[in-house]
Order: structure tokens, then sequence, then C-alpha cells
């Protein structure tokens, strides 16, 4: 076996020259412009047709009515989602009105539901209750609830829920 001998200086030379073009690509490299997909939207925006069976309640002053998640992204068709279901809680007032609130409580997330006669949102879980307006009035939860816009089409009988 023969040995080839190198001087340091060459040694370190061709090295340095290594290290220095590795060193000098990786920085070239980060400096590139990345395409980064966009963020998929969680935006709430769904609609609910009051003449279905499944929400004919709500068309009742005082109702309310619980659509999971996997109902509002295929329009009101299909069951839960295993370990957390996100919920929403739409209601419909004694006065009219069109509210929808993220049905989850925002101490656990147990699913919430709406006593008309009292007009609050409860949590059957700890005992926490909520306003008309979302907003805290028993604890254990101390976060009020997210507030959906609502808008009713009567001529179609559908009602919007959007942020």
């Amino acid at each position: 076996m023969s040995s080839i001998k190198i001087s340091r200086n060459d040694f370190l030379n061709k090295v340095g020259f290594s290290f220095g073009a590795i060193a000098l690509m990786r920085c070239l490299q980060s400096c590139e412009e990345k395409v980064i997909a966009p963020p998929v939207s969680d935006k709430v925006d769904f609609s609910v047709d009051l003449s279905s069976s499944d929400f004919k309640e709500l068309t009742q002053k005082g109702s309310f009515i619980i659509i999971s998640q996997k109902q509002a992204q295929t329009g009101g068709k299909g069951g839960g989602i295993t370990n957390y279901t996100k919920y929403f809680l739409v209601v419909h007032t004694k006065d009219d009105l069109y509210l929808a609130f993220n049905g989850n409580c925002t101490h656990q997330l147990n699913k919430l539901t709406y006593n008309h006669s009292t007009r609050e949102i409860e949590c059957d879980l700890h005992g926490s209750r909520f306003d008309e307006f979302g907003k805290v009035k028993k604890d254990p939860a101390i976060k009020d609830l997210i507030v959906y816009k609502t808008s009713f089409d009567k001529s179609k009988n559908i009602l919007r829920v959007f942020e």
C-alpha cells in the first residue's frame, strides 16, 4: 500500500476550500425564494336548511340546535368527530333572533345547551353558565364563548353562520 504525502498547508487549503464551498452552498440555498402553501382556513361559514327535518325545530322561538363540525362541513349531514368534537350552538331566541356560538364549554370543552326560560347557555358537566351573548355568568368557565354572525334568508329558509 502506498501513501501519498501532502504538506500541512496543501491539506488545509484543500479541506478549507471544501468546507468553504459547502458553507457557501448552504448559505445560498437558504436565500432561495421558497413557496409556502397558504394556511388552511379554519373560518366558520356554513348554512343550515331550516326546512330540513334535522333542523326544523330551530324555526320555533326559544329553541336551539347543536351542530357538530362534521355536520357543518357536510351541510348538516354526518356524525361527530372522534375524540374531540367541535360543536356549534345555534339559538332561536324568544325575540326572534338567531344567535350562534362555539358549542363547547370554555372550561373543559363539554357540549353546551340553551335554557330558553332563563335565556342562558349551560354546561351540564360542571355548571358553567353564559348569557345570550356568550359572556360568562357562572364559573368554572372564565372565558367567554366565541360568537358567530348569522343571517337568515326567510324566502329560502336558510340560516347562515359565519365569522
